[in-house]
């Protein structure tokens, strides 16, 4: 799992901002080799993008040595050629030795790729001078999301020269959130020279890496043969009982597609759930699946596929850990009020569609073991509502005993010690 050691940098930009820029992205006439050199004859033509601009003003005698990218595309992966010269190859900082470790934090190159200019949802793709790459996909709907378990499948190579670095990427379309087979991206292009204390993008008149609706637009990305694509992932909060997942998508196509869904436990590797349907010509679809979180489970590891015509159109992992079921509410004192009971709230963490079939038992016991009240309660909502009476109530320290049934199946138990209480001002 990749460590949450992501740093947003948010540097305030030099620089005016312009007209919009337009790169037009070439196709590739033939297969290249990733291994860094840039011997293709893709990349031997006038670089794509040139011009970088510091966040910060340069040091006093510091000259910015020259950046440049290409850009091309086929039908399976969208690539980047870079050529970074460097004078100071000795002050390389690259302690980044495998992928998901944080290569930004490295001289290194950042690729954020909005494969869609009406959506949200783009990507970050770093790769530092030892080719180590650290992705993340980031979704900005009213609230920012970050999924640092996303993984782009992306090869990376590079090759160091005496005053310079090369590097060539190849990021497949499958784990991108493309959203249709032709349209405008748009890309900001970070090179970060971390020995030196500088950053350069290919962005103007921005205060972000992230100002992703000032990024320049990439024109010309056809995907051949691109059928289906994914318009939306929705997974609600997941609780332990039973989830579901819902995938929305697109035929492109004159023909129907076989869309099918699949959610796979990463641990086992075994098909929780799946769902699939034909999906018509120029239909907007929708796929969804249920699987049962285990009631014992800590975290739930699962990879999501949806697939078009047999062949894997996204993949997406995620991580999240899980509540406690019966979470402690602390309701560790209590004032008594004669003829009203004692509330308690406890927060019952099952899924909404398991809570139907939840009750929360319980039962208060007095220091010497004597039952003084016991019911059962079904929780509303995420939290179960506990009146709890019983005849001459007195000041003193009980335990409160509860279990969480599930169709009469007791899945999780715990004790509460709290006190009562004649006065609010008891023991001052």
């Amino acid at each position: 799992m990749k460590r949450v050691l992501f740093l947003s940098l948010c540097l305030a930009a030099a620089g005016i901002g312009a007209a919009e820029r337009v790169i037009p992205v070439q196709a590739l006439p033939a297969p290249i080799k990733i291994d860094g050199q840039l011997s293709e004859k893709v990349w031997q033509r006038a670089p794509d993008v040139t011009k970088f601009s510091p966040y910060r003003p340069l040091r006093q005698g510091r000259v910015q040595p020259p950046t440049r990218v290409w850009l091309a595309f086929d039908a399976k992966c969208v690539y980047v050629g870079v050529r970074c010269e460097e004078p100071f190859m000795s002050k390389i900082k690259a302690a980044a030795r495998k992928n998901d470790e944080p290569a930004w934090k490295d001289d290194s190159i950042e690729l954020f790729f909005l494969p869609s200019v009406e959506q949200k949802t783009y990507v970050q793709v770093v790769f530092n001078t030892n080719g180590v790459i650290f992705d993340l996909i980031h979704t900005h709907d009213g609230v920012s999301k970050t999924n640092l378990d996303w993984n782009s499948d992306a090869v990376c190579a590079v090759f160091k020269g005496k005053d310079f670095w090369t590097a060539e990427i190849a990021i497949p379309y499958t784990n991108l959130p493309v959203t249709a087979p032709k349209g405008d991206w748009k890309v900001n292009i970070v090179r970060n020279r971390i020995g030196m204390g500088e950053h350069y993008s290919c962005l103007e008149g921005a205060s972000s890496f992230h100002d992703i609706d000032l990024v320049p637009r990439l024109s010309g990305i056809t995907i051949p043969g691109l059928i289906l694509t994914v318009e939306e992932i929705a997974l609600p909060k997941w609780l332990c009982g039973k989830n579901s997942a819902k995938v929305t998508v697109r035929n492109w196509s004159k023909a129907p597609a076989d869309a099918r869904l699949f959610l796979k436990d990463l641990v086992s590797g075994k098909t929780l759930a799946e769902a699939g349907k034909k999906v018509a010509p120029g239909a907007l679809d929708s796929l969804e699946a249920a699987w049962q979180i285990p009631f014992t489970a800590k975290e739930c590891q699962l990879e999501l596929v949806v697939t078009c015509n047999g062949k894997v159109l996204r993949k997406s992992v995620y991580r999240n850990p899980l509540p406690e079921l019966l979470a402690d509410a602390r309701n560790a004192a209590h004032i008594i009020e004669q003829g009203k009971p004692i509330e308690f709230r406890q927060a019952v963490n099952v899924s909404p569609a398991t809570r139907p079939d939840a009750r929360l038992a319980w039962r208060v016991a007095d220091e010497k073991g004597r039952t003084m009240a016991e019911g059962i309660t079904s929780p509303g909502g995420p939290e179960a509502l506990l009146r709890i009476f019983w005849s001459f109530m007195e000041e003193g320290r009980y335990t409160l005993e509860l279990r969480l049934l599930v169709k009469e199946e007791c899945v999780a138990s715990a004790t509460r010690s709290f006190r009562t209480l004649v006065s609010p001002y008891q023991g001052l």
